[in-house]
């Protein structure tokens, strides 16, 4: 039997059964670590990438599943002639494997829930009362997202909105970030009773004063991660590092940064790789590189052969 909640002119609440299942992370990855927030491919965002197939028995928030995704990129083309300043990175590669999923919200315009109009003057009435008191927010603010909830009527993420302690609130979205029609809101006391058959109820609210119906409200950013790879991963740059004398004249210096898989903007490995300046031709970690010309400030060069090359 659905449990009903009273919120007077509020919304309309009514009982969901529910099971809140933790969203996988970091911990079941063994040496990953954050890479960067990009914005996602919202057409990709078909319902068996949220949750799966099938539609649960009552609403559930459930993990959103994990897509994984090779990430194969190099500075360069083989043969084509560079000019790097000293400094800078004249050859970067990356060769790894990324689990992706959606984890932020950004707020695309200003958002108040309110309850009703003011007697005189006609104005809107924020709302005073959990659960919809907490949603709101402004232009541009982030949003954890904690998962998906599937209905007959389709497929939302679940938004956390900022709440008390004790409670915990979500706004639905689709995957256009426009909000679900009627019941938006759902919530829970964190410490509310009924865990029969591990599931925990959720209570979601259709608003007398919907905001913003059919208009996008949000903006969706994935989280990537590293996987741990094989022996196929690599992550490093070659920096122009200019000369230094040597003990048979002057030496050009290349500077090799290899990245690990818990840091990509940190280098866990630099080594200096001194070559004679009249050098043409140089090994670089299985890199051949044609220098056609190298001075204190600026090399000019080409990359002849990589692995990749090889293996063609």
């Amino acid at each position: 039997m659905a449990r009903v909640a009273t919120l007077g002119n509020a919304g309309r609440t009514r009982g969901i059964g529910g099971r809140m299942l933790a969203v996988f992370g970091c911990a079941l990855l063994a040496g990953c670590g954050t890479l960067e927030a990009r914005m996602y491919d919202l057409q990709q965002l078909a319902p068996d990438a949220l949750l799966g197939s099938g539609v649960p028995e009552g609403l559930q928030l459930s993990p959103l599943v994990n897509s994984q995704r090779n990430v194969f990129t190099r500075s360069y083309h083989i043969g084509e002639t560079y000019t790097s300043r000293a400094g800078e990175a004249m050859i970067s590669v990356k060769n790894y494997t990324v689990t992706e999923r959606v984890g932020r919200a950004t707020a695309l315009t200003d958002f108040e829930q309110t309850c009703g109009r003011r007697m005189f003057g006609d104005d809107p009435i924020p709302c005073r009362r959990v659960p919809l008191a907490a949603v709101k927010g402004a232009a541009g603010a982030g949003f954890n997202i904690v998962g998906a909830v599937r209905t007959p009527d389709g497929d939302y993420f679940a938004i956390a909105m900022p709440s008390e302690p004790g409670t915990e609130i979500y706004v639905l979205a689709d995957r256009r970030g426009v909000l679900r029609k009627g019941a938006y809101v759902a919530w829970r006391k964190s410490k509310s009773q009924g865990l029969a058959a591990g599931g925990i109820p959720l209570e979601e609210v259709a608003p007398d004063s919907p905001i913003e119906e059919g208009r996008p409200m949000f903006k969706f950013e994935t989280v990537e991660r590293f996987v741990a790879s094989g022996p196929g991963y690599l992550n490093f740059d070659v920096v122009y590092s200019g000369f230094r004398p040597g003990s048979r004249g002057d030496n050009f210096v290349l500077t090799y940064r290899e990245y690990g898989r818990d840091a990509s903007d940190r280098a866990n490995f630099t080594q200096q790789l001194p070559f004679s300046a009249g050098s043409r031709t140089v090994d670089i970690m299985g890199l051949i590189v044609n220098v056609e010309a190298a001075s204190p400030d600026s090399i000019t060069f080409q990359v002849l052969q990589d692995a990749q090359s090889t293996r063609r």
